[in-house]
């Protein structure tokens, strides 16, 4: 019998090998609304969501475990890996309301059919930092 091999959709391939690679930082506008159109590759949902976040200290960074359901919402709960606030305890409790204040704010993302086909149930890590001039998000 003939070994049939699958044929893997050129954005899916993307998907999987941006998630797996921790693609470099990308820029976003403090305080900026999510984008005018829908995210279309991997990178625009750590854009999307970092333009809703507004950091209460600069310097400060977090990374967050999460995963999405086709239509853009959220899938299970967010998931903090990593956090360096400024402020002591105080500042970790403020940095970590402030990320998930933004992930409300822009909750469902809007996805296009094609990504949320892509990323439906894959683990994101996202890694944000706050600084002066911009606010990055990687994933």
């Amino acid at each position: 019998m003939a070994r049939r091999t699958a044929s893997v959709a050129p954005l899916a391939l993307a998907a999987a090998c941006l998630l797996s690679s921790g693609a470099g930082a990308l820029a976003a506008a403090p305080g900026d609304g999510p984008g005018d159109g829908p995210d279309n590759v991997p990178r625009d949902v750590a854009r999307s969501i970092a333009r809703c976040w507004h950091p209460p200290h600069e310097g400060d960074e977090i990374t967050l475990r999460m995963s999405f359901r086709r239509d853009g919402s959220i899938f299970g709960k967010p998931r903090i890996t990593y956090e360096k606030a400024s402020g002591g305890a105080d500042g970790e409790a403020a940095l970590a309301n402030s990320i998930f204040e933004a992930i409300t704010a822009c909750s469902p993302l809007q996805f296009t059919p094609s990504l949320g086909a892509a990323i439906a149930g894959r683990t994101f890590l996202i890694r944000f930092v706050a600084n002066r001039r911009e606010q990055r998000a990687a994933l």
